[in-house]
């Protein structure tokens, strides 16, 4: 095989890994690939190995690299999939919302004008969450829609179903509530059976559902999957989804009066989340 043969092959293996929680075996392919060039899809699969870490600061590092290195190669789908990501973790990582609209802004340019491509869907899902942070559940209903149609038309189930995890929580808060959770139990059911590309859109997924559970007091909802997000976490030993999924897991139980089974579930979640977003390290401690 050439050289250029052997990158790619490093990079399609480290990816495989990363769909499986492998991050180990992921970064090993990563660095392979990397070992040879400055690859911008090994360094896109690399970012992602130091998010599931928890790593920010490298995380970080490695996207705005691999962004510039897409840009030098004139691969403008894959500079705007890194604009997005980079803006989704200032977003998250930070609460700088001015620094991800930025991001956002610049994505949204590089793919005005190209072929309709699932990055065009994530980016409608990107603005359905801003539109939702605004409180213009409408307007985030036609910005998923769109993401949904998207995701149909290219056969990425993933985007598909964030898509409608993104609707239920639209609809929620139009009140429309049973129609909300019918969506999300359907792209939480999704997730868990495997149908999902990619890991995260999957656990976002999974933790829009609890969340809603939370808020909506529908213990009996939130405990019936929180037995089957916490299995499937655990199966895969994914620690982002277990600490903050057991979070509003931690809150279901203790309204059930479930007292040490609340404190075990909080106490973890503070255990794996404090190199995670702040926001949602400071929540779990201030239930625990």
């Amino acid at each position: 095989m050439t050289e250029s043969a052997l990158t790619k092959e490093a990079v399609a293996e480290g990816f495989r890994a990363l769909a499986q929680g492998g991050w180990v075996k992921a970064r090993s392919c990563f660095d392979s690939a990397l070992a040879q060039s400055n690859d911008p899809a090994a360094l896109e699969g690399l970012s992602w190995v130091y998010w599931w870490q928890e790593d920010l600061t490298a995380c970080l590092a490695t996207r705005e690299h691999a962004y510039r290195e897409y840009l030098a190669a004139d691969d403008l789908l894959g500079a705007a999939r890194m604009a997005m990501w980079i803006g989704d973790d200032h977003l998250w990582y930070e609460g700088a919302f001015a620094v991800a609209e930025g991001w956002f802004a610049r994505a949204r340019r590089l793919l005005d004008g190209l072929d309709e491509s699932p990055e065009h869907g994530w980016q409608a899902v990107f603005d359905a969450y801003l539109a939702l942070g605004s409180r213009h559940p409408a307007a985030a209903r036609r910005l998923v829609g769109d993401a949904q149609r998207i995701g149909w038309a290219h056969g990425v189930v993933g985007l598909q179903m964030f898509g409608v995890a993104m609707e239920g929580v639209a609809l929620l808060e139009q009140g429309e509530i049973a129609a909300g959770l019918r969506c999300l139990d359907e792209a939480t059911t999704a997730a868990l059976a495997g149908e999902y590309e990619e890991l995260v859109p999957a656990v976002w997924s999974c933790c829009l559902l609890l969340s809603a559970c939370e808020e909506l007091r529908d213990d009996e909802r939130g405990w019936q999957w929180s037995q089957q997000i916490t299995a499937f976490s655990n199966r895969l030993g994914v620690p982002f989804v277990v600490g903050n999924c057991r979070s509003h897991y931690g809150r279901i139980l203790t309204r059930r009066g479930l007292w040490r089974d609340a404190e075990r579930e909080l106490v973890t979640a503070v255990e794996r989340l404090p190199h995670g977003p702040q926001a949602w390290y400071a929540d779990a401690l201030a239930r625990l």
